[in-house]
């Protein structure tokens, strides 16, 4: 069985997206460390698809950083390798999930995000299997009750958790 996740970069696989950003910027990026904060257990659950055969979509949105940048930084975190494709978009829809779904072949697809607006709305309108990894103030498991098909919604404690889904 051939599976396919989309997976979330900031705040699911990098923990502090907001700092790993500010290193992109012209001029204060050069005076700030690389340092990035990955979720615990991602190089480990990511070889362990890998191994397994699945396929592996970094699916991204940026709004402040240009697209080369924003590759860029998934690489600099040190999971570049990792995955198979790294696709940056300005906003995730349930379009653009259609567009992953028809350019990767697979038996099951998971979209993984720490967002219900970004990651879970666009992935239920895409027709793929949302998993919720809740992070930040509001975005807790009672706040899916407050859409439409939210007991579709896979919700899981940790990033490592990925490797039980069926």
């Amino acid at each position: 069985m051939k599976r396919i996740f989309i997976l979330d970069f900031d705040n699911t696989i990098v923990l502090n997206p907001n700092y790993s950003s500010f290193v992109h910027l012209p001029i204060l990026g050069s005076l700030l460390p690389k340092r990035y904060v990955l979720a615990p257990g991602v190089k480990k659950v990511l070889n362990k698809l890998r191994e397994r055969g699945d396929r592996i979509i970094i699916l991204t949105k940026t709004t402040v950083l240009p697209e080369k940048r924003k590759i860029r930084k998934v690489k600099e975190a040190g999971i570049g390798d990792l995955v198979d494709e790294i696709i940056v978009v300005r906003r995730k829809t349930p379009e653009v999930v259609r567009g992953i779904v028809e350019k990767f072949p697979g038996d099951r697809y998971y979209m993984v995000g720490n967002s219900i607006k970004n990651d879970v709305i666009p992935a239920l309108g895409g027709g793929v299997k949302p998993v919720y990894i809740p992070r930040g103030v509001g975005e807790g498991s009672e706040a899916l009750k407050r859409i439409d098909n939210w007991e579709k919604v896979i919700v899981l404690r940790t990033f490592e958790d990925l490797v039980d889904l069926p």
